[in-house]
């Protein structure tokens, strides 16, 4: 136990005390019965600014009672015993009954200090932190989770997406803001691996928080089981799923998760300034590992238009665009694949520059307005003036040029 955790929180509980009562002194009672402290005792009370000790194993009951009640009403007092607290039956032996009856009981075992540090007064804490007592060991934790803010009228539910949070350095205790931080510990020197447990969700293990972290994901996405890797992958497929026009390829249906909630997550995870990249790693792994270019051939360019979790969508988009251009200028269906490449400009994956998506949709929209305007004269020019010939060149002849040119800039 650190002795200044010790000092800190006896700080605060004279503090409290004396505001309680508005009284100029405190009197605290602290009874070591495992003596842990009492090598430490004199160095802990050298720490309090204003509070005197005094040692019921060196003093007797009565001696203590004359000198806290009648001869120094005026100094705070730690009333230290290396012994175990006086029981109920032996309260016609207990001198200090009364005395500590309107004094403050102080408990230096750790779930007691968390307690106090933290203002928990609810009995039910108790059991709560000593479970979870190995997250309250580092001062960096404990100050985040202040931040967070807790206090007695936390849920426990609540209470441990703090601690979650606090855990990976989270702004906010929100689900949201935890997933990218637990999924970003597959991620080593930029390489995917789910074959052992997130290095971020040991220390969930560790803290006693798992248990908690799968009830919240249960009731959040609908997924029941306890397996990270797994989790994951349903995340993914299932926000495929619920933007795609067509049924999902059988393989993937047993994989979708009951609640929509992956959709909106898996948009905010890709939209996240600092965990983009990660997702853009482990949606890369995925679409390989669920075999998802082969899976493509099963669905229609319209059908994927609204998608945008995997890479492989953009892809075969792309290509199928390209093969309808490549048709008879009569039989491309101008409007429809104009309509699809506007969607796509704003796609995930088009506005990631290392993805090079962005220039191969502008050069397929310049093919498309250059074979539509040379579709609308197919039969040749026909200008009864030079009047008549500069302004349709000018309104837009011009295309003919302009669209040939950025198509093969883009291209380049």
């Amino acid at each position: 136990m650190n002795l200044q955790q010790v000092v800190v929180a006896l700080e605060k509980t004279f503090a409290e005390e004396k505001i309680r009562f508005g009284y100029r002194r405190a009197l605290v009672f602290w009874y070591d019965s495992e003596k842990a402290f009492v090598d430490s005792i004199d160095e802990i009370v050298n720490g309090l600014k204003g509070v005197k000790l005094l040692r019921l194993d060196i003093e007797s009951q009565l001696g203590a009672k004359v000198l806290l009640e009648i001869d120094d009403r005026e100094n705070s007092y730690l009333v230290y015993a290396p012994l175990a607290q006086p029981s109920q039956a032996e309260i016609e032996q207990d001198w200090l009954y009364s005395t500590r009856a309107y004094s403050r009981m102080f408990y230096a075992e750790e779930t007691s200090l968390v307690i106090e540090e933290f203002g928990l007064v609810s009995a039910h804490w108790r059991e709560f932190l000593r479970q979870r007592l190995a997250f309250f060991r580092a001062q960096e934790r404990r100050e985040s989770l202040k931040k967070l803010g807790v206090d007695d009228r936390v849920a426990p539910e609540d209470f441990d997406l703090r601690l979650m949070a606090a855990t990976l350095k989270a702004d906010y205790a929100e689900i949201f803001q935890i997933l990218p931080r637990i999924f970003n510990g597959f991620i080593v020197d930029d390489e995917v691996s789910f074959e052992s447990m997130s290095k971020s969700f040991q220390r969930f293990v560790d803290f006693g928080i798992s248990e908690s972290f799968w009830r919240t994901i249960e009731k959040s996405f609908g997924y029941s089981g306890d397996d990270l890797a797994d989790f994951l992958r349903r995340l993914f497929v299932t926000d495929f799923a619920r933007s795609l026009k067509a049924d999902l390829p059988k393989t993937l249906q047993n994989l979708v998760l009951p609640k929509a909630e992956s959709a909106a997550f898996l948009s905010a995870w890709r939209n996240h300034t600092q965990f983009s990249a990660d997702y853009r790693l482990i949606a890369d792994t995925l679409e390989s590992e669920l075999n998802l270019n082969e899976k493509m051939h099963e669905l229609h360019a319209e059908d994927l238009r609204e998608v945008q979790t995997f890479k492989a969508v953009e892809i075969s988009i792309l290509r199928e665009i390209r093969d309808e251009l490549l048709k008879p200028a009569a039989e491309i269906p101008f409007d429809r694949l104009k309509q699809i490449l506007d969607a796509r400009r704003s796609s995930f994956w088009a506005q990631n520059k290392d993805e090079k998506f962005a220039p191969a949709i502008e050069a397929l929209n310049s093919a498309l307005e250059l074979f539509r305007l040379r579709l609308r004269y197919d039969k040749g020019f026909g200008f009864t003036s030079r009047e008549e010939m500069f302004l349709a060149y000018a309104e837009e002849l011009i295309g003919l040029t302009s669209f040939t040119g950025c198509f093969t800039k883009t291209i380049v």
